[in-house]
């Protein structure tokens, strides 16, 4: 009968190991039989279970070891990136990068401008960044020199380096042209402007063409806006775009700030001064109308006319309030005047001949309107001439507020075309209307007339 060496358990014929313990024998080291070699003590239950947990124990580090190299080799990423490349899988791609949640992203495009901007030489710059032993914030620029990711190492454990490959967004900032406006970009990320020509921090994003669309109202008409932004990467991590609707401004032109702006007949409450010599943002081609409005004294509202965007002239719009004159009340004097200025164009009208020359200092239509008209007409031979010698007013008396009758004495001197003179003086009453500060001759009576031969 044979035992083993190590722990004395009996063993069968034949057998290279111990059952027991697990001590190996070669063919030429059999152990003793338990008649030529005495056993030895067994092993103790205890130091069996030690046994046991130490080899269990080594076993669970290393498996532990390799489980942990395994999880923290940042080449699986690369790798697994690498693939998605390869089959245009931004899904996939994204997995394996750190994005920040609050940024807009269109995983395809952005895959697409990594993929412009060179991702073997990306790929490189990742690989070289976590064999770098002193590098713990590595940059990874794109081909043209912005900076799309940064690689972040830390120790676990203190053994085991990780890795966190982070995508870098842009910060977007908005102007819009239009006040009070809204901007919604992408899906439904929305942004509000309420100065114009105002920067606004809108957004966080990755490179892409983002949809964008935006609306605006004013008291002219609303405005609608639709494109895309192009959103690309650059060492500030910013970009600025300006949202302009289509937007015309005009030059005021007007003889009265203090006159009200109408739009389509509804007043605004505002002054043109206010507008500090400029109209606008209008809709192009919008369909207006504008109008001032201003009231006077007696409370009487006078409009200008009505202006549109599409007849202001040279980008100008005119608002011209016609002011009420305030007419000085019709006077003796002012009805002498106007007769005295009359004679002396009766005078020229009749030695040229030509009725328009007097016919502003009579009333349009009127008796003594038609009887010059048709007198001074009459007139054929170019060799006649008249001399005004006198117009003496001898007497002026006011009918009503409105018309006056002026009594005169006249002389003159008539040459025929044979050079025969007569000496005339005649009496006449004229019939003097005044309308709108102007004077005007409605009838001339003759009443006696005296002619000698000279």
């Amino acid at each position: 009968m044979k035992f083993c060496t190590q722990c004395g358990h009996q063993l069968q014929e034949g057998q290279s190991f111990c059952t027991e313990c697990g001590t190996a024998f070669d063919a030429n080291d059999q152990p003793a039989s338990k008649a030529s070699q005495p056993p030895k003590a067994p092993m103790s239950k205890k130091k069996k279970i030690m046994w046991t947990i130490g080899v269990a124990v080594t076993v669970a580090l290393i498996s532990t070891h390799l489980i942990l190299s395994s999880l923290f080799d940042p080449m699986k990423s690369v790798q697994a990136m690498d693939r998605a490349i390869s089959d245009n899988q931004a899904e996939a791609f994204f997995e394996e990068v750190s994005l920040d949640e609050d940024a807009l992203i269109i995983q395809d495009e952005y895959l697409d401008y990594i993929e412009g901007e060179g991702w073997s030489d990306i790929r490189n710059q990742i690989v070289e960044s976590v064999h770098n032993e002193e590098s713990f914030d590595q940059a990874i620029h794109g081909r043209y020199g912005g900076e799309l990711f940064k690689v972040k190492k830390e120790k676990v454990l203190g053994i085991y380096d990780t890795y966190d490959i982070v995508a870098i967004p842009t910060e977007v900032s908005i102007l819009s042209n239009v006040e009070n406006s809204t901007l919604t970009i992408g899906e439904d990320h929305t942004v509000e402007t309420t100065t114009p020509y105002e920067y606004v921090l809108a957004m966080k994003a990755y490179p892409g063409n983002y949809p964008i669309a935006g609306k605006a109202a004013n008291s002219f008409g609303e405005f609608t806006i639709e494109g895309s932004l192009p959103i690309e990467q650059n060492d500030e991590h910013h970009q600025e775009f300006e949202a302009e609707f289509a937007a015309d401004y005009y030059n005021v032109k007007t003889n009265e700030e203090n006159a009200i702006l109408y739009i389509n007949g509804e007043s605004t409450e505002k002054k043109l001064g206010e507008f500090e010599g400029e109209i606008g943002p209008i809709p192009t081609d919008a369909s207006l109308e504008l109008q001032a409005g201003w009231t006077g004294e007696d409370g009487e509202e006078i409009l200008s006319e009505k202006v549109t965007p599409q007849n202001a002239s040279y980008g100008t719009m005119h608002f011209d309030i016609q002011h009420p004159v305030k007419l000085a009340p019709m006077t003796k004097e002012g009805a002498i005047n106007h007769y005295q200025d009359f004679r002396s164009a009766y005078e020229d009208a009749l030695n040229n001949r030509n009725y328009t020359t007097v016919a502003p200092y009579l009333l349009q239509g009127s008796k003594a309107d038609l009887e010059l008209e048709d007198y001074i007409g009459d007139l054929e031979d170019e060799n006649y001439t008249y001399n005004f010698s006198e117009n003496d007013v001898t007497n002026v008396v006011l009918v009503n507020e409105a018309t006056i009758s002026l009594s005169s004495n006249e002389s003159f001197i008539f040459t025929n075309h044979k050079g025969d003179q007569t000496h005339y003086e005649r009496s006449k009453t004229y019939t003097i209307v005044y309308k709108d500060g102007t004077y005007t001759i409605k009838e001339i009576n003759i009443f006696d007339t005296d002619r000698d031969s000279l």
